[in-house]
């Protein structure tokens, strides 16, 4: 079992599926395009940029559209560093900027499936070396509330059904975490969870349910290569 395109998108409200991110490896090295996507040229290591170097350009006051647009695409690649594409480093790529150039179009682009992407090869490196687990880390975590019922915090969310459902679990509507153990006791859970407690079909959803889930089921059903910064990673279908 593995968090599906399909419980990606239930849990983020980001959909699976859609055209190739036009990443750029080597934008880094191009201060003129800095310049002309952010509105200034920040630190930049082995093609990355710590993402808390974006808070000062955005305290920057706004005098033109252009100037609009560049604090919008700071704030999209801020967020992609601190949420989406986050490194163990606490940096962002830049190669993901080209997705930015359009602002009107960048919900067209596959950025769910960038993400899980991610999160598939983070989790494999975790598995093989003692490194933590980075990208969107907490895809884990809520996958497991739901689907293994493993440990879930008590939710005071007033509508259960609601998506995304990494709002029922943000932090305000969380209680506090029954019977959590430590790493050992995490263990002891997969090894003995059985068939029958696995909630199999936790996304209740009537109808076909919104455009972006409706793509990622899609997905779900398929074999498909995803991409993102760090690298290839496939889904298998399921």
């Amino acid at each position: 079992m593995i968090v599906t395109p399909t419980d990606f998108a239930t849990i983020t409200d980001l959909r699976v599926g859609g055209e190739p991110i036009p990443f750029d490896s080597g934008i880094h090295n191009d201060p003129i395009a800095l310049e002309w996507f952010l509105g200034g040229v920040p630190k930049i290591e082995e093609g990355m940029v710590m993402y808390e170097q974006f808070s000062g350009y955005l305290k920057k006051k706004v005098m033109t559209e252009q100037e609009a647009k560049q604090m919008a695409r700071v704030y999209l690649l801020y967020l992609f560093g601190a949420s989406l594409y986050p490194s163990r480093r606490s940096k962002v790529h830049l190669s993901y900027i080209p997705v930015l150039r359009d602002l009107q179009t960048t919900s067209r682009f596959d950025l769910g499936g960038a993400a899980l992407g991610a999160a598939y090869g983070f989790l494999g490196d975790s598995s093989r070396t003692e490194q933590g687990a980075a990208g969107y880390w907490r895809i884990w975590e809520l996958w497991a509330y739901e689907v293994l019922w493993m440990y879930p915090p008590m939710c005071k969310h007033p509508d259960l059904s609601t998506l995304s459902r990494a709002l029922i679990w943000s932090k305000k509507n969380m209680g506090t975490k029954e019977g959590r153990g430590d790493l050992n006791a995490f263990r002891l859970y997969l090894d003995e969870l059985r068939v029958s407690q696995i909630n199999w079909n936790p996304w209740r959803i009537s109808g076909q349910g919104p455009e972006y889930l409706t793509r990622s089921r899609v997905v779900t059903a398929s074999r498909v290569l995803l991409e993102s910064a760090f690298g290839w990673q496939w889904y298998l279908g399921d």
